[in-house]
Order: C-alpha cells, then structure tokens, then sequence
C-alpha cells in the first residue's frame, strides 16, 4: 500500500520516499479518476515540482465545552470542536482549513472553499440542517440572472471536502446541499422530510444510509459518485538497468527471444478469495514488458478472475527509462464484478513466483549500469550466452491493493436518487434496496 517509503525509488537511492507525485493512469476508458498520489524520492527527476516549505504548520485553535459560532471564518488553520451539542452556523473556513467535529454537533449553513475540510471523526454524531429550512455545505450559491436558478459558485484552486469517519454518524434534519467532494464511511441517518444532495461527488461504498421517512430523498447530482467499490490493485516492476529481453541459460531460446521477440514471461501471479478457504489460482508466465491486453489476456485466463468479471488494467512506463526504474507500474481493476460475486468477497491479487524456478525467463539487463559499476559478476552464472555484455538480474516486482470489493448498505422507506454525474450503483434486485427505491 502507499505510501511505501521504498529506499529504492525508480531505480535512484533514496534514504526514503519523503516527497510525493500525481501518477496519471494511461488509457483510462472513463476519465473519472484523473490520477492516484504516490510517494516518491525527492531525488528523482521530474518536469516540474510543487513546493512547501519544511517548516509550514497548521495551527489548530481548539474549542472545549459547549460552543455555539455563529458568523466568522477561519483561513488555513485548524479548528477543533470538542463539546457536546455545539452549533456552527453562517461559519466559513478557506486555504485548506479544518473543522473537525469531536462530539455531537449542530451545522446550519458552512462555507467550504479552496481545500476547506469538514471532517467527523468517531464517535462523533453530526446534525445537518433544520426541519422546514434548506441547509448547504461546501461552497457558495449564485443566482444565475439568465436561468433565475442558483448554480454553485467554484471558488479557488482546491475542491472543498466533507469527511465523516467510519463510526461516526450524520444526522440529516432538513434538505441539505452538500457543494463539496464527500467521502463517508459511517452512518447516514435521514428520519424527516427532505433530500441530502451531493453535488460534487460522494464516496459512499462503506457507508450504512437508513432513510427512515417515505419522504427522505438520497441525491446523487453531480460529479462522479461510487456506492460500490471493486477490488484494485497497483503491479510495480523496476529494475536497475535497462530490458533487454529474458534470459533461459539455454543459447536457442535466448537468441529466438533476442532474433524474434518470442517472449516466455519472468513471473507468475496468484488469486484467490480472502474470506473462503481455497488453493490460490496462478497465472500464466507475464512478459516484464507486457502491454495492457497482454497482461489483461493473461489475468482473465485465471478463472477466479475470469468468474468475477475480468480485469481492466492500465499501465505507465519504460523499461529503458531511469525515471521510471526501468520499469512499469500497472493499475488493476476488477470493475466488472457480477452481482452474485459480492457474497463470496474480495479476491487477494499476489506475486506468486519469479524466475527459472517458476517454470518462466528471467530479465536480462546491461553489465553494466549508468553508473558505470558492474551489475553481475561471472561467477554466478548468469551472464547472456549470446550478448556477452548483458546478465540476468531479477526486478523487484511487488503488488499493493488499492480498494476492496464492497457496496453501501440501503434500508428504510424512502429513495435514492441519482440526477447527475457518474454513478457506481451497489448490487441491486429489481429498483430496490432493501425497501429504499431507487429513482
């Protein structure tokens, strides 16, 4: 998982990952997840950088006991709310600000804006809203003169976010907008008249929502928004120098592999269920260098995967590039999963085995590296039979899970509606979830 603080970063020694990078992912088929954060090694090359100084702290100004705030703002600090009952109301954080709820609190109205959080941590409770009035959260209305409708007014650089903690609960009590990216893993509770609208996208799938009222309304409108979550994984091979093909102590496979580009693969990799007993399926030998159909060809030829959908991989990458460890780093998807695959679980996606041992190649690298320092001596036997400046050395190759395999929990009377964006539903039977309709 990352971050991972390797001392090896694409290739370079580092004495650990202390900065981090945006990896945008290749031939993404649905442009909805724009790139993933990864830590990487200050010393590795790159076109540009983003700059904070070692010394930038945020200040955290902590309210104790029952508070009630009402009016005012906070810009770039951190702001605590630890009594009981508290009320936040016409409030407005800004600059990448905090407003951690500790206890049972109050929110009316919150302007969020430029990375502005709203952020419940366990066991906390939060109210949202008011019977017969309508609430938002996240960044502000404007009348649009031309239309006579309020759009949401985008306001600086960074998206505004709510977060609520896996055990802590929201409480809505009248209609409330939330205008920021949501990410909730707790509890939704919705027992009045009203809709709970997202309109900036909301991460749901470990989220328990109980729509209690015929009237209670869940709103998906706007962005993308996930109430099912599959298993992913992230595959990174690197290596000190660069492919130069594979390697079988055996002159005829080499000089085909070198003369025709007939690859064997160097390594194998293995599924199986994480919840249920069961020996793990191996793959077929996967090319170092393999492409995304290729390695997609070969990981749907597992059954395990194959019977829960596939696999959409993408990949990024040069096996002749130092910046990138002379390797490639692929995303894994297994998108596609039936409804009836949700009870048996998530699948564990591992390296199974590498190398002549495995019934594969090996990878084959210069003698000698960029650096100018030998990589493999003669004596251990593994210098080409037909390039006597090339050796095999073996990668590192390693796989980190992503996300897991998961749907939100629906219950109760009321309805979920999705009216905009890109919506991830969870398993369904007919339009319903457990008695919630979906509109």
């Amino acid at each position: 998982n990352e971050p991972n603080n390797h001392t090896i970063s694409k290739g370079v020694p580092t004495n650990g990952e202390l900065c981090v990078e945006l990896v945008a992912w290749e031939q993404d088929p649905l442009i909805v997840e724009q790139g993933s954060w990864n830590d990487d090694g200050c010393e590795v090359q790159k076109p540009f950088i983003c700059q904070i100084f070692k010394r930038t702290v945020q200040f955290t100004f902590a309210v104790q006991g029952l508070a009630s705030i009402s009016g005012g703002d906070i810009q770039g600090g951190i702001l605590t709310i630890s009594g009981a009952n508290s009320n936040l109301n016409g409030f407005a954080a800004s600059r990448s600000a905090q407003i951690v709820i500790l206890a049972k609190s109050n929110v009316r109205s919150l302007q969020l804006t430029d990375g502005a959080t709203l952020r419940v941590q366990q066991p906390a409770s939060l109210f949202l809203g008011s019977s017969g009035a309508s609430s938002v959260v996240g960044e502000p209305l404007a009348l649009n003169s031309s239309t006579g409708f309020s759009n949401i007014l985008l306001t600086g650089s960074m998206q505004p976010a709510l977060i609520v903690d896996a055990g802590a609960t929201v409480t809505v009590q009248g209609s409330t907008s939330i205008n920021a990216r949501a990410s909730i893993l707790g509890n939704i509770i919705m027992n009045t008249v009203g809709t709970f609208s997202f309109f900036e996208g909301a991460e749901l799938s470990q989220a328990t929502a109980t729509l209690s009222n015929p009237t209670s309304m869940l709103a998906l409108a706007g962005y993308s928004s996930r109430l099912a979550a599959y298993d992913s994984f992230e595959l990174s091979l690197s290596n000190t120098g660069t492919y130069l093909g594979e390697y079988y102590r055996d002159f005829t496979q080499e000089f085909i592999n070198a003369h025709q580009s007939v690859q064997k693969g160097v390594y194998r990799l293995k599924a199986q269920l994480l919840q249920k007993a069961g020996a793990p399926q191996q793959s077929a030998c996967i090319p170092y260098n393999a492409t995304t159909a290729e390695l997609t060809k070969i990981l749907n030829s597992v059954p395990l995967i194959k019977a829960n959908g596939g696999v959409t991989v993408r990949r990024y990458g040069q096996s002749d590039n130092s910046r990138f460890g002379y390797g490639f780093t692929y995303r894994i998807e297994m998108d596609a999963v039936p409804t009836a695959s949700f009870s048996a679980g998530a699948v564990d996606l591992s390296v199974a085995c590498y190398g002549l041992a495995c019934g594969c190649a090996e990878v084959k690298v210069p003698m000698i590296n960029s650096q100018g320092d030998s990589q493999c001596l003669f004596a251990r036997g593994n210098v080409s039979q037909i390039d006597p400046f090339a050796c095999a050395l073996k990668p590192s190759i390693t796989v980190s899970r992503i996300s897991f395999l998961g749907y939100s929990s629906l219950s109760g009377q009321g309805a979920l509606q999705v009216s905009g964006g890109v919506t991830r539903l969870p398993p369904l039977v007919g339009n319903t979830a457990s008695g919630v309709t979906i509109a």
